[in-house]
C-alpha cells in the first residue's frame, strides 16, 4: 500500500510509512495501555464502546473504508507514527501483571484469651449537616474519614477525618483532609473539582494515599477515581485513574482495598452510567492503573466488597442494583483477572445497600450489613464458614423498631493491628458517624 492509498480497517489497521520505514500495525488496545502510551496515544487512538481503543491515523478525528491521510506531511506522520510505536513498545515491554494475591495474616488465638469488650469510640452528629460514607484509614493506629457538607453532592462537601488514639481508641478533634478546591489546585493535568464523594484509604499508603471520587462535570454517574496524595496531612498531588475510554466517567470507589503479591493494589470499584457494573483496578505502586476486570455484567451488581482468600482465590460482596433486594456474591480462581457471574446469597435480603466483610482466622467471614429488604434500619454482624455462601446472625448494634427510626448504612469493617476490629457506619439519615471498639473474645462470645 503506498503513499496516499486508503487504510482500512477491519480489526486491524497498518499504515505505510515512506521510504525504508515499516509499516506501523495494531490491533485493538486496552485503555490501560493507551493510557500508558500517553500523548502519543492520544494522536492515534479513538474511544469506542466496547470498552477498548481503535487506532487512527493523526489529524483525522474518525475514519471511514476510503479515508485516506492527506493533511499531514510525510516527515510529520513518519514522526507521529514513531512516536506512537515507542510509547506502545514501552508499555508492552512491561513485565507482565503477576496475577496472585497477597494474602494477609489472619492472626493468632491469643485473642480469644484476652478479657472481652466492646465499646463505642465514636458517635458524631452533623447537627442539619450530611456525614456520609465513613471508611476506615488502615496504617498506624487508626483514623476513620467521610464526606460532610450542607447535603450530599454540595458544592462545600469536604473530606474530614478524625484520628483514634490510645488502647481505647479516644477520638481526637476532627479535621478537614480534603476540599474540592484542595483538589483542584495539586490536581494534574489542571482540571476543576467541584465534587467530592465516597473517600477511601489505599492500602500501600499508610493513610498518605487516598482514592477519592470526584466530579467535575454532572453527577455521580459523571464521576471519577482520583488518587490523592498527602503530606503532612495536606493534598500534594492528584490524579485520576485511567479506567473508562468513555471520557474517563463514571467510575466510584467505596470499600476497603487489597494487595497483590508483586506489591500492586487491588482496589474494588464500580461503574454507575448505563450499564453498571462492578470492577476490580489493578493500580502499579506509582498509582498507573495496569488493568481492570469486571465483576459480572451491566445492571446487576455494584460496590464490591473485596475478600482475599488465597493467593489465587477472592470473593467479592455486591450492593443490588437491579431492584432484587438480595446481597450478590462473585468469586475469582485466577487471582482477579476474571470474575463468577454475581449470584444472590440466599439468605441474606438487602435495601440497596453496601456490606462490608472480613476474613478471620480459620477462614471465617465476619459481614456487617443491613438484615433488612425494605430499610437500611439496622446494623447487624454475621459469620460464615462456607465462604459466603450462607451466614448466621451473631449481634445487632442498632435494633430496627418504633422507638428507633433510624436510618444506618454504608458500614466499614476493619482488622486493627493489635487484632481488635473497627466498625464505623453512618447514622441518622447520613447525619451522623459512629464507631465501635470490639475484640475477638467478645464476637466469639456472640457466636
Amino acid at each position: 500500500m503506498g503513499s496516499g492509498a486508503p487504510i482500512r480497517r477491519a480489526g486491524q489497521l497498518s499504515i505505510r510509512l515512506p521510504g525504508s520505514l515499516p509499516a506501523v500495525t495494531g490491533t485493538f488496545l486496552h485503555a490501560a495501555t493507551c493510557s500508558a502510551a500517553g500523548r502519543a496515544c492520544g494522536l492515534f487512538c479513538t474511544p469506542v464502546s466496547s470498552g477498548f481503543m481503535r487506532l487512527r491515523p493523526p489529524g483525522m478525528s474518525s475514519m471511514r473504508e476510503t479515508d485516506t491521510v492527506r493533511k499531514t506531511s510525510w516527515p510529520g506522520r513518519a514522526l507521529l507514527a514513531a512516536a506512537f510505536v515507542l510509547a506502545i513498545a514501552g508499555a508492552w515491554l512491561r513485565p507482565a501483571p503477576v496475577w496472585e494475591f497477597d494474602v494477609p495474616p489472619l492472626g493468632n488465638a491469643t485473642g480469644l484469651s484476652e478479657p472481652a469488650f466492646m465499646r463505642t469510640v465514636l458517635d458524631l452528629r452533623g447537627e442539619g449537616r450530611t456525614l456520609h460514607s465513613p471508611s476506615i484509614l488502615r496504617g498506624d493506629g487508626a483514623a476513620v474519614l467521610w464526606f460532610e457538607g450542607s447535603r450530599e453532592a454540595a458544592r462545600d462537601v469536604q473530606i474530614m477525618s478524625v484520628r483514634l488514639v490510645g488502647e481505647h481508641l479516644s477520638p481526637e478533634q476532627p479535621a478537614p483532609l480534603l476540599s474540592p478546591e484542595g483538589a483542584s489546585r495539586v490536581m494534574r493535568p489542571r482540571q476543576a473539582v467541584l465534587v467530592l464523594g465516597n473517600t477511601i484509604g489505599n492500602v500501600a499508603g499508610d493513610g498518605g494515599q487516598l482514592l477519592s471520587t470526584v466530579v467535575s462535570v454532572g453527577g455521580w454517574a459523571a464521576a471519577s477515581v482520583a488518587d490523592v496524595r498527602l503530606k503532612g496531612g495536606h493534598p500534594v498531588s492528584a490524579r485520576k485513574l485511567a479506567l473508562s475510554p468513555f471520557l474517563n466517567r463514571s467510575g466510584l470507589v467505596r470499600n476497603a482495598t487489597a494487595r497483590f503479591a508483586d506489591g500492586d493494589i487491588a482496589v474494588p470499584a464500580y461503574f454507575e452510567l448505563g450499564n453498571a457494573f462492578g470492577l476490580l483496578v489493578r493500580l502499579d505502586k506509582s498509582g498507573r492503573v495496569r488493568a481492570t476486570a469486571r465483576i459480572g455484567n451491566g445492571q446487576v451488581a455494584i460496590q464490591p466488597a473485596l475478600v482475599v482468600t488465597g493467593r489465587k482465590t477472592a470473593l467479592a460482596f455486591l450492593r443490588p442494583f437491579d431492584g432484587s433486594r438480595r446481597l450478590f456474591r462473585s468469586e475469582t480462581r485466577d487471582g482477579g483477572r476474571t470474575w463468577s457471574a454475581p449470584a444472590p446469597v440466599a439468605d441474606i435480603p438487602n435495601p440497596n445497600a453496601p456490606v462490608s466483610v472480613l476474613r478471620l482466622r480459620g477462614g471465617t467471614l465476619l459481614m456487617a450489613f443491613n438484615d433488612s429488604a425494605k430499610r437500611a434500619d439496622d446494623m447487624t454482624l454475621a459469620l460464615s464458614h462456607d465462604d459466603g455462601r450462607s451466614w448466621k446472625r451473631t449481634f445487632r448494634f442498632e435494633v430496627p423498631g418504633r422507638e428507633n427510626p433510624d436510618i444506618y448504612r454504608y458500614p466499614d469493617l476493619a482488622r486493627l493491628q493489635d487484632g481488635s476490629f473497627l466498625l464505623t457506619y453512618s447514622t441518622f439519615a447520613k447525619g451522623g458517624i459512629r464507631a465501635h471498639h470490639f475484640n475477638e473474645a467478645w464476637l466469639a462470645a456472640h457466636e
